[in-house]
């Protein structure tokens, strides 16, 4: 019970980190060579689903509390 509960919390923390990293990266690590409107397209795109892992992330932590109270 107690490794279930240390992996949600990990993949929880993990996946809000990607998140954060991916909307502050997110026009870095779209290739320059793209075109104006296809660049920001992307961009958006890519903040987007940096946005739904930070969410993901914070929905396996808020998950997680009913199983520490379990315990």
């Amino acid at each position: 019970m107690l490794v279930g509960i240390v992996s949600q919390m990990a993949l929880a923390l993990g996946l809000m980190l990607v998140g954060r990293w991916g909307r502050r990266r997110a026009a870095a690590l779209v290739p320059a060579s793209l075109s104006g409107t296809d660049r920001d397209r992307r961009i958006v795109a890519m903040r987007r689903g940096a946005l739904a892992c930070k969410a993901l992330g914070v929905l396996f932590a808020f998950a997680s509390i009913p199983a520490i109270g379990w315990r």
